[in-house]
């Protein structure tokens, strides 16, 4: 469990979402955004939503270093979006990538804390403070709560709805076992772990309906099932480890 607790954050959630930075015309006329991770004459590989997709250069039309649309700092999302030169994949993710951004962004938050909190912790184990433990306690708590109101804050599109309101619950089991890990409640942690694995695998599942529905690259989809099929595994995993010592 020590080994869980010192990576507390966001393996449940970082394979689903992530911000665009870049996108890829592909000849069969889609379009995928994301963040080009590596580049060569041969092929380009691609970050979308935390999975690394290798497209090859026989495939790729055009390489764009700019999104179709950048939510940074925004909420709410934009007025208008020009989308009639999109097919129906393109058309919608533009529309609704606004939203995936403010949950990566949400993520980001939590990520840096998690190294402050990492370091902290370790200095901690060396040189026992009753002081700083109950100080970092203390900001754990603000910090995690903070994340959580800010995610629930969030007001995703229409029919992302559903999708939002699992990975809520699931954000909102990982926050109580991030502070029951911090304060030693190892047996509650777990459990809050465990729920949390169990609401992030249901909220795979509906946003691979979700991207089958508005006609995803194929590539896309399997890289989510992939991940889901990951995701599933930990859950086994931390399923399989109650009762151990």
């Amino acid at each position: 469990m020590k080994k869980i607790v010192t990576s507390l954050f966001l393996f449940t959630f970082l394979f689903l979402f992530s911000a665009y930075s870049d996108s890829l015309v592909l000849k069969t006329g889609k379009v995928v955004q994301g963040k080009i991770v590596e580049e060569t004459a041969d092929f380009v590989k691609l970050d979308f939503q935390g999975m690394v997709i290798t497209y090859y250069a026989d495939q790729i039309a055009q390489i764009k270093k700019e999104p179709l649309y950048s939510g940074k700092n925004q909420s709410q999302p934009p007025e208008q979006i020009q989308t009639e030169s999109l097919n129906d994949w393109d058309s919608w993710i533009s529309r609704v990538n606004w939203y995936f951004e403010q949950v990566a962004a949400t993520e980001r938050s939590l990520m840096i804390y998690q190294r402050e909190f990492d370091a902290q912790a370790r200095q901690l184990r060396t040189n026992p403070n009753k002081a700083g433990l109950q100080n970092l306690l203390s900001q754990t708590n603000q910090v995690v709560n903070a994340g959580l109101n800010k995610f629930k804050g969030i007001k995703p599109p229409a029919e992302l709805i559903k999708l939002h309101r699992t990975m809520t619950e699931s954000f909102r089991f990982l926050s109580a076992f991030i502070i029951n890990a911090a304060n030693g409640n190892l047996a509650v942690a777990k459990q809050n772990l465990q729920k949390s694995l169990k609401a992030s695998v249901a909220a795979a599942d509906e946003q691979i309906k979700i991207y089958k529905y508005h006609g995803a690259p194929d590539e896309i989809i399997n890289a989510l099932q992939q991940s889901r099929s990951q995701l599933k595994q930990k859950a086994g995993i931390v399923v399989g480890s109650r009762g151990r010592k």
